[in-house]
């Protein structure tokens, strides 16, 4: 029997593009939600003799996936401050490049996806550029410090889940 991983993984994918326009209460049910979908997909890729892609990939894939829903949960406390920075925007673009390649199994124009890493990287560099000419030393600095750090954190981890698809869809082409 063959396990269609995909659908795990795109389930990964929607909710780290609802984690941050969902309400408060409901933020730490997809938090639950995206632990039991990584827990069942790397369970499932486990048990199963043939997947679509090599076993490997897709629990290294799925614990990807859930630790940037964990990231983009962990900036859900500082909401207000978020909501204002053109990092929220960055953030969503991420998730949303990850879950159409997902969608499409992995199978992407590798020099497209390439292109929008890349502006995606560019456009973090630029924002954190500005953000380190913005500090100083009061509590409102510590608050976006503490915040650009978390920042900082997701979208390494988006990066990282991206270039994972990158090299997976060029290992299995």
């Amino acid at each position: 029997m063959k396990y269609n991983c995909f659908g795990d993984l795109i389930a990964l994918c929607k909710l780290s593009l609802t984690i941050s326009t969902t309400t408060e209460k409901n933020k730490l049910d997809i938090i639950q939600k995206s632990t039991q979908i990584k827990n069942t997909c790397i369970k499932n890729a486990q048990k199963q003799f043939v997947t679509p892609i090599d076993r490997e990939d897709v629990v290294r894939l799925a614990i990807m996936l859930h630790k940037t829903n964990v990231e983009i949960f962990s900036l859900c406390e500082y909401d207000f401050l978020c909501r204002q920075t053109d990092f929220f925007i960055l953030i969503n673009e991420g998730c949303n490049l990850i879950n159409k390649c997902v969608a499409n199994k992995l199978v992407i124009e590798l020099d497209t996806v390439l292109k929008k890493r890349d502006e995606l990287y560019t456009a973090f560099l630029k924002e954190s550029e500005k953000h380190s000419h913005e500090s100083t030393i009061n509590t409102k600095a510590l608050i976006k410090n503490s915040l650009f750090d978390k920042i900082e954190k997701c979208i390494e981890n988006i990066l990282s889940v991206i270039d994972e698809i990158i090299f997976i869809s060029i290992k299995n082409s």
